[in-house]
């Protein structure tokens, strides 16, 4: 069983270097539609960085503000449905 642990680091450099341009630390407790660090066009392209590079497919019922709500909520729901 894989481990949320080892998805947040590649959706964090994902979020830094097409959504930040690489210039913000980003930290897996960050509340990053709270603070404005991505909003949902940016959470759509996201998503689909997860389904094409990461192989897995959140299901419309999983978008939900609680497990989009950080780096740390998105693994995790990565790892649980994948």
């Amino acid at each position: 069983m894989l481990t949320a642990d080892r998805y947040i680091e590649p959706i964090r450099e994902y979020i830094v270097s097409h959504h930040l341009d690489e210039r913000s630390e980003l930290d897996p407790k960050t509340p990053l539609l709270e603070w404005g660090v991505i909003d949902s066009l940016a959470l759509t392209d996201v998503l689909a960085f997860i389904e094409d590079e990461l192989e897995v497919t959140i299901p419309a019922e999983e978008i939900t503000p609680e497990n989009l709500r950080d780096l740390e909520s998105i693994a995790a729901l990565v790892a649980r449905v994948g």
